[in-house]
């Protein structure tokens, strides 16, 4: 009978025991949280518009390269008309990649040279020169003597108009006639050389394609 007593306390006991441990372990858990992941959505990512300076170095550093290549794959010269004396265009590759055009307009009274550099497969910059001439080209000494004139044919005398024309994604964003940049000129002007240009670009490639 006392053996059963003892017994039972014990048992008791054990259990009195073992709710209080597991009641301090609940209470020394610590629940860590940690933080829930947030979405701003598609937020639209603003690029910084390049000035214009920075847009015409961008251009300049296209012309420089080209004009550096020494050795091109490729190059096709195609006879062209619409001048007097004839012209040409000659293609320049690079790996399969059209890099610069060369066109040549010839006539009596002075020439043309229209250089068309190529970035991205987008027309970048267009360069012209124009000669006029100060005698005919078939005026020598005898056509001089004939005539009571006092010069020949001599290119040297030619003057010379430079053109300068910078485009991004088909627009024009500058253009400098004879070392004078067309910013407070007709905007008639400028939006006309800004579809000529290009037009005439998109002719061209068509000649090789």
């Amino acid at each position: 009978m006392n053996s059963n007593i003892i017994l039972s306390s014990i048992f008791i006991l054990s259990i009195f025991f073992w709710i209080s441990c597991n009641t301090e372990k609940q209470h020394n858990i610590v629940e860590i949280e940690f933080p829930k992941e947030t979405t701003t959505g598609n937020l639209p990512i603003v690029k910084k518009e390049k000035s214009l300076s920075e847009k015409i170095e961008i251009i300049k550093a296209n012309f420089k390269r080209i004009n550096t290549i020494g050795y091109w794959t490729d190059t096709k010269k195609i006879e062209m008309t619409g001048s007097t004396e004839g012209g040409e265009a000659e293609f320049y590759f690079n790996n399969t990649v059209l890099e610069k055009i060369v066109v040549k307009h010839f006539g009596e009274m002075g020439k043309t040279v229209s250089e068309f550099y190529i970035q991205d497969e987008q027309l970048s910059f267009v360069f012209e020169k124009r000669y006029n001439y100060n005698r005919p080209i078939y005026w020598d000494a005898k056509s001089m003597e004939e005539n009571g004139d006092d010069q020949v044919f001599d290119i040297d005398k030619s003057e010379i108009i430079e053109d300068r024309s910078y485009f991004e994604n088909d627009i024009l964003i500058q253009h400098i006639h004879d070392k004078h940049v067309k910013i407070h000129f007709e905007d008639s002007y400028l939006e006309k050389e800004g579809k000529r240009l290009p037009l005439e670009f998109e002719r061209l490639k068509k000649l090789v394609e």
